[in-house]
């Protein structure tokens, strides 16, 4: 059958006549779920240097006292101070005005639209922050040097509780020392199975902890999923629907909510806490245990989203806050490390 002569054809148009075919929805993948940072409990700050009270009570002792005996005071045990510096997070954008004069698919406003993603992308960051980053050699900041927060796994560490960190890998080093790949032997991260799992929520329960909360590594979180019997209650999300990803597990030392965190520390022989690296086993992952009561974010400058007086022909536009990490108790955050992909 042939051709009618001179038909015209799409072809012949879809650079001149046709309309384009642009869909209004912008499609993005980009994930943007912060758990930490939506969890912790907010606090003021109210200067760069956040500090905070610890005490705790004597050791336990079942001696009797003589009858009659003479008054004798008992040693008693002295506060402590403890502290970490706030960090400022911020996303800057530009827009000419041009680009936002004209007309453009799925969205009303290029300023208001990169608005919205800088405060999704802000939010990733202090995700981030609050749980790798390393605090500067200059914890108050100099010119030209950012304050830096000191993030969960490092407050961990620094703490000295040696146990409270445990290392999964094939050839763990001393307590509270994660092997990396470097070290002699050359350890490999290893899979968190259900024993190792349980004893750090016993090493935390005995120091006086009620873990509560379990931030787990996609790694991690494979693993617990996998553990035996029915010690793992899933809940209910939605009318009759039931999910993996979020969980309870029953241990012996209380049900603790096993969370999924897209953002925790990676292992790397060379560590950036600004890319959410940490001096373990290259390629690692880590897992986190705490009882939520102890963990607070301190707010210095709450967060501000704001249109800057323009610059020669550009719309301007930022979005900030200034916080820091505050763990009440030592010993409330443990950490299983070495956890392998």
């Amino acid at each position: 059958m042939g051709l009618i002569t001179n038909a015209e054809g799409t072809f012949d148009h879809l650079t001149t006549t046709i309309r384009e075919d642009l869909s209004d929805v912008i499609a993005m993948i980009s994930p943007y779920d912060t758990p930490f940072f939506s969890m912790l409990q907010t606090v003021a700050a109210t200067s760069t240097k956040h500090e905070w009270i610890r005490d705790s009570l004597t050791a336990v002792s079942a001696a009797g006292t003589v009858e009659g005996n003479e008054f004798a005071a008992a040693g008693l045990v002295d506060p402590t101070r403890a502290n970490n510096h706030t960090q400022i997070l911020r996303k800057d954008f530009a827009v000419t005005g041009t680009n936002e004069a004209v007309t453009h698919a799925g969205m009303a406003s290029q300023v208001s639209y990169q608005m919205m993603k800088a405060l999704r992308e802000l939010a990733r960051n202090t995700e981030q922050a609050l749980l790798c980053q390393k605090d500067a050699s200059t914890e108050e900041g100099a010119a030209g040097t950012a304050r830096t927060i000191n993030g969960l796994y490092h407050e961990i560490l620094d703490d000295a509780l040696d146990n409270f960190i445990f290392d999964c890998g094939s050839d763990p080093e001393d307590a509270g020392v994660p092997a990396v790949t470097a070290d002699t032997g050359t350890p490999t991260a290893g899979t968190l199975d259900e024993a190792d799992f349980n004893t750090l929520l016993q090493r935390m329960w005995t120091a006086g902890v009620a873990p509560d909360t379990v931030l787990a590594s996609p790694a991690a979180k494979k693993d617990i999923t996998g553990y035996a019997g029915a010690s793992i209650a899933r809940f209910n999300v939605g009318k009759n629907d039931r999910v993996n990803n979020v969980m309870r597990y029953e241990s012996d030392f209380g049900t603790v909510d096993v969370v999924l965190e897209r953002f925790g520390p990676v292992g790397a022989a060379a560590v950036s806490g600004d890319a959410g690296e940490i001096l373990t086993c290259t390629g690692s992952q880590t897992a986190f245990a705490f009882e939520r009561q102890h963990l607070r974010k301190a707010v210095l400058r709450p967060t501000v989203a704001e249109r800057l007086p323009k610059s020669g022909d550009s719309e301007r536009g930022m979005v900030l806050h200034e916080l820091t990490l505050e763990i009440g108790a030592a010993g409330a955050a443990g950490a299983w490390v070495n956890i392998a992909e």
